[in-house]
């Protein structure tokens, strides 16, 4: 509407009202800006705040800890570590406290402490793996500033008696040592062949046993100093060749001509008897080499007619477990006497033998899928395989004949070769080119702070003074060279005054040897040897 004469005055009444309206309104919108500022200024001051309180207390919590290792590590005037013992005298789950007295941090029983009336920190211990392990949790608490309410944080760490639990350091087979034999009157009419360990028991083969004796026998060995037969099994056969453990179950290969593997229950060690089971094989010839690979049982043996090798499910029946697969030579009388096996699959395995009879044969390595040989490795003039060890693509192959080599290592990618004495995968055990000697078993080792693979070995060894030396321990870290000098970890003759040149069984957990061995007649041994160690 235009401004005329008549309503000029009516239109100054409407803008003045207009204006009043316009401040108030101007004046909202700068408070509103106002307090939107200062509540951001305000939660950034609240957030700076807690910022660092919270890294105050994770130091707190941090320090905890530093103090409570701090007081582990104190000694008393001879040098003895008193610290843990007194950590330890602490009552577990309880709230304990740490604080500085002097300058030198003290503990304080069931007494947290209270730093600067803000932050409380609480020490609380619970038992760890044994009475030299305690887990240490160290929280500090604090309520922190209005509105944000209690607030904690909590910091773990283990604690150990590190002078009486040390990490173990790595064994040195360079100087074994005996820390425990048996001999008994038991042992002297049959032949120890061979031994395998569970638990506190050890497990041994015996054959020759021609008038009617034991064929399996049972030792305590949880006390190395006190070791006793607790069980003495009678098969019954003339004995045992080889054994092999699987869950509560031993298996013996044996000169049974029916029912040639025994099956004998061990959950109860000294209760067990004949048998649990027992596994016929088809055709004829005697088992000489059984292992345990994953689930299954892998069966080497000398026969006249039918296979060599055999794979018996261990998963389906561990008392009547099924043939899974064979493999026959086809040639007639074959022997193999040693046997294991590599790869995740036991029908994609390949199965490792050492055998006799053959010239040329005394390393074979057959495929399980079809059942075919794919290796045929010759070891110098020698004329029988007699243990066998497989790691890191090769296949260490003890042999015996008319060379004086007798461990050969073979390149499993390329089996099919005629290894000569002398080269890299050649090895003398007596170092004196004895051609009578051989390993009669095995193990190869890797883990458990090892440092390096390394392969033991019981053997018919003597040195040019007609000394036995059973036991061989050689380092196998390149399987293309194990004739050096530097490789030969141990040859020494702690064994001279035992006779255990036929088993050897390694526990890994404690880098413990077990050997035994002795012909009938003879005087038999269980010896048990460990190594020295350095730091």
């Amino acid at each position: 509407m235009p401004v005329t004469s008549k309503n000029r005055k009516w239109w100054g009444r409407e803008r003045e009202g207009s204006l009043l309206i316009d401040a108030l309104l101007a004046v909202a919108i700068f408070g509103a800006i106002v307090a939107a500022f200062s509540s951001g200024i305000m939660q950034g001051q609240l957030g700076t705040i807690y910022g660092s309180e919270r890294i105050r207390a994770t130091y707190l919590a941090t320090e905890g800890l530093q103090a409570v290792r701090w007081i582990r590590d104190q000694e008393n005037a001879i040098g003895e570590n008193t610290g843990y013992d007194a950590i330890a005298a602490l009552a577990t789950g309880v709230d304990h406290g740490v604080t500085t007295v002097n300058g030198v941090w003290t503990l304080r029983a069931n007494t947290p402490s209270v730093i600067d009336t803000v932050f409380t920190r609480k020490i609380r211990l619970t038992v760890g793996n044994n009475a030299n392990e305690r887990i240490v949790q160290s929280t500090v608490t604090w309520t922190g500033i209005k509105n944000l309410g209690a607030r904690g944080i909590t910091m773990t760490s283990v604690l150990t008696k590190w002078p009486k639990d040390p990490p173990p350091p790595p064994p040195d087979w360079s100087q074994p040592v005996i820390v425990g034999s048996l001999t008994n009157v038991a042992f002297d009419e049959p032949s120890l062949e061979k031994v395998a360990v569970s638990g506190n028991y050890a497990f041994i083969a015996a054959s020759q046993n021609y008038i009617g004796l034991f064929d399996l026998f049972i030792v305590n060995i949880s006390d190395f100093g006190a070791l006793s037969i607790v069980n003495s099994v009678d098969l019954p056969v003339d004995g045992a060749y080889d054994i092999a453990l699987y869950g509560n179950y031993a298996y013996l290969a044996t000169e049974d001509t029916n029912n040639e593997i025994k099956i004998v229950n061990i959950e109860t060690p000294a209760t067990a008897t004949c048998c649990a089971g027992a596994i016929d094989l088809p055709d004829s010839g005697y088992p000489k080499g059984i292992t345990v690979v994953g689930s299954h049982l892998y069966i080497a043996r000398e026969a006249s007619g039918g296979p060599e090798v055999l794979v018996y499910d261990l998963g389906s029946s561990q008392t009547a477990p099924p043939l899974l697969t064979s493999y026959d030579t086809g040639a007639g009388a074959e022997s193999f006497y040693a046997i294991t096996a590599s790869g995740s699959n036991p029908l994609t395995r390949y199965v490792h033998v050492a055998s006799g009879i053959s010239s040329g044969n005394e390393y074979r390595m057959i495929s399980m899928t079809g059942s075919t040989q794919v290796g045929d490795g010759d070891a110098g003039s020698n004329i029988l395989g007699t243990a066998i060890a497989v790691f890191n693509g090769a296949a260490y192959v003890g042999v015996k004949g008319g060379d004086p080599c007798e461990l050969f290592s073979f390149n499993i990618f390329n089996p099919n070769v005629v290894l000569s004495c002398g080269g890299g995968r050649s090895y003398d055990l007596g170092g004196d080119n004895d051609a009578g000697e051989s390993p009669n078993d095995m193990e190869l080792q890797t883990k458990n702070n090892l440092p390096q693979p390394t392969l033991f070995m019981a053997s018919n060894s003597k040195d040019s003074l007609n000394v036995n030396r059973y036991l061989h321990i050689l380092d196998v870290s390149d399987p293309s060279n194990i004739n050096s000098i530097p490789k030969r970890l141990y040859d020494g003759n702690i064994t001279a005054g035992f006779s255990v040149d036929h088993g050897i069984a390694y526990r890994l957990s404690d880098h413990t040897i077990f050997m035994v061995g002795g012909d009938a007649g003879d005087t038999s041994h269980l010896l048990i040897l460990q190594p020295t160690y350095s730091y």
